[in-house]
């Protein structure tokens, strides 16, 4: 894992083309076909620091981070963000032993629900939105559906801590000029299941910075929450090999704290799938977004 750097000019008319010059000037990579100036280079490349002393010259000031509406600059003003994210290569991918997957990678694999669950518990999704032919779908942060096709294969590859929810399906109607969700009784083929692993982790490591409403929360909080790591504008999920001992082997399990997101008023429990999972995704050609978990020796 490599930390990058990712910085981008927000520019708003045609008065900042000298900016756009000077700062191509330094970097020229930064200049793209489309007139936008990005910087994407490992933390601690000198050429990051060239490029914010010229930001510095043309008195281009840095939005702020994690800004208010109060603190947010205004959009007529030029500025400039700056973000430390981390980077991950073949390798990491090759040797994580368990990998977080917050999300899909494409907004064609969105499955969208109707709002909140029901009494039973149940999802109600939007029936037009489905994809049968897409094993894996994502309805929101850390929620996702799965095919009838999908949940065949998973079951027969035996993988462990596998769980399965069922999902109601609606669809919507023009009444008296307003769209309203109705009941649909999908056809057998187009049954889709909520993804429900049944292992749960321990409390994540301690690299893991767990927060609500911008404060540290307290130690036996289990959300809703915030996941964060010192240093960085993206988050690696953090575990102690010894707390993963206490569950493993898995190839599919959900983490003890939960998060909420995506509009959505449930928790929200993130999934974390081992190699063998994410390999079976990888041939199957899943459009997931996996990121590797980091697993720290002792407590």
């Amino acid at each position: 894992m490599t930390p990058i750097i990712f910085m981008r000019l927000h520019v708003h008319g045609d008065t900042e083309k000298n900016d756009l010059k000077a700062l191509s000037a330094v970097y020229p990579e930064g200049l793209d076909k489309y007139g936008f100036f990005i910087v994407q280079l490992p933390d601690g490349d000198p050429r990051i620091e060239l490029v914010e002393r010229e930001m510095g010259r043309l008195a281009i000031p840095m939005q702020h981070k994690h800004f208010t509406s109060q603190q947010m600059l205004p959009i007529r003003d030029r500025n400039y963000s700056k973000y430390r994210y981390h980077r991950y290569d073949d390798s990491d991918f090759a040797n994580a032993e368990y990998f977080w997957i917050p999300d899909m990678d494409g907004g064609e694999w969105d499955a969208q629900s109707n709002g909140d669950r029901g009494a039973d518990g149940m999802l109600n999704m939007m029936a037009e939105y489905l994809k049968p032919r897409a094993r894996l779908m994502s309805n929101g942060y850390d929620l996702f559906v799965v095919s009838v096709q999908g949940r065949k294969e998973m079951e027969e590859e035996g993988f462990v801590g596998l769980g399965f929810h069922p999902t109601k399906q609606c669809k919507e109607k023009l009444v008296k000029g307003q769209y309203i969700s109705v009941p649909h009784e999908p056809a057998p083929e187009r049954v889709v299941w909520e993804l429900r692993p049944t292992i749960e982790l321990p409390p994540m490591h301690a690299e893991v910075l767990r927060t609500f409403d911008g404060k540290p929360v307290a130690p036996g909080y289990q959300g809703p929450m915030s996941f964060n790591n010192e240093g960085f504008d993206d988050t690696q999920l953090v575990y102690a090999r010894s707390a993963l001992r206490k569950v493993a082997p898995f190839d599919i399990a959900h983490a003890w704290e939960w998060r909420v997101g995506g509009g959505y008023k449930d928790p929200a429990f993130p999934i974390i799938v081992s190699q063998r999972l994410y390999k079976y995704c990888k041939a199957k050609r899943v459009q997931g977004k996996f990121i590797p978990v980091k697993i720290v020796e002792g407590e």
